[in-house]
């Protein structure tokens, strides 16, 4: 229970940071790595829409999704109320793009499959880089929050 989610089942920031170090720290050489930041669109609007309960429903929903496009040893887990890191490593711009084409078509078929009134929709932002077992996955992980963050700002109706 200390390093799992309660709610979506994934890892917590605990565990994502646990598991995702012990990969690094095994390095004996250098590793391409990818960290991403994954952000619910929305939530606010769900929740105040349509109550708490329904905020909880989409948060279970994407956190399924994302752990759908985990297919190829990448370390996940809900961070934060509406957010997810994921860490992969050996990597290639190849695997990322097929990753968020991967978010896209299940989030695709999640809205196509359920009528709740709203649309489930996500901002991501991405980091890719060499590191050796003395990476840093915080910095790489500050990186890409702020690339997400960007392309959050770039949506329609929101505001800097």
């Amino acid at each position: 229970l200390s390093i799992s989610d309660g709610l979506s089942g994934m890892l917590n920031r605990r565990g994502f940071d646990d598991k995702s170090h012990k990969v690094i720290s095994g390095f004996s050489e250098k590793h391409s790595v990818c960290t991403m930041v994954i952000d619910m669109d929305g939530l606010k609007r769900i929740n105040d829409e349509f109550g708490h309960h329904e905020g909880d429903r989409a948060i279970k929903a994407l956190a399924n999704i994302v752990q759908r496009a985990c297919d190829a040893g990448e370390v996940a887990g809900r961070t934060g109320g509406d957010e997810f890191y994921v860490f992969a490593t050996d990597y290639t711009e190849v695997r990322l793009k097929r990753f968020i084409d991967h978010l896209r078509k299940y989030t695709d078929e999640y809205n196509e499959a359920n009528n709740r009134g709203y649309k489930l929709d996500f901002s991501y932002g991405t980091y890719m880089t060499e590191a050796d077992a003395f990476g840093r996955i915080e910095e790489f992980l500050k990186i890409a929050d702020g690339r997400m963050y960007e392309q959050k700002m770039t949506k329609p109706g929101r505001r800097r």
